[in-house]
């Protein structure tokens, strides 16, 4: 995995939804996009992402929540 990357980043939100893609900029060009759901008076962020590049094509799920 590589420890840092750069990326150019686009994104809107429409209500609660934020939908962003990454456009990578660094050695190991690529893309991700990703869906994040706002919830709980905007202290939880919950959303799924899916990456292609130089390391391959992958996916997964996050959450995170304000302390």
């Amino acid at each position: 995995v590589t420890p840092a990357r750069s990326a150019n980043l686009l994104g809107s939100l429409s209500g609660s939804r934020i939908t962003a893609t990454l456009t990578f900029t660094d050695g190991c060009t690529g893309s991700a996009s990703t869906n994040i759901d706002v919830s709980g008076s905007a202290t939880r962020l919950s959303g799924t992402y899916t990456s292609n590049d130089c390391l391959g094509t992958y996916s997964g799920a996050f959450i995170l929540t304000k302390q």
